[in-house]
């Protein structure tokens, strides 16, 4: 299996009866199988809670790995900011136009401020 150097110099030096690091290197070696090979379903809810955890390794290891894809990621994570900067600018004037509405017809039908 190939590893990362990102990965090996999180290994150099370290013990293994450190469980909690043992642990974590099992889960950048996870992550880095599934950025190189993909998986199935569950592989993938695995990896995506993984790369929550561990932005900073996620970032460390794609950049290695794949340059260009990381390139793209960014890109795509400020074009998804953008849309849904979008969208909660519309729903928010949807919102209000709403109120307007609802306030016409409350007056229209007999209510008061």
């Amino acid at each position: 299996m190939k590893i990362s150097n990102y990965v090996k110099s999180k290994i150099k030096g370290k013990s293994r009866k450190n469980k909690k690091h043992v642990d974590y290197i099992d889960d950048l070696m996870f992550m880095e199988s599934f950025i190189r090979y993909g998986g199935g379903m569950a592989m993938g809810y695995r990896f995506h809670h993984l790369k929550s955890k561990y932005r900073k390794e996620h970032h460390a290891i794609l950049k290695e790995l794949f340059p260009k894809r990381l390139e793209e990621e960014k890109r795509r994570k400020i074009k998804d900011k953008e849309e849904d900067e979008r969208i909660e600018k519309r729903l928010e004037k949807e919102e209000i136009e709403q109120e307007k509405k609802d306030k016409r017809l409350w007056f229209k039908l007999g209510g008061k401020e």
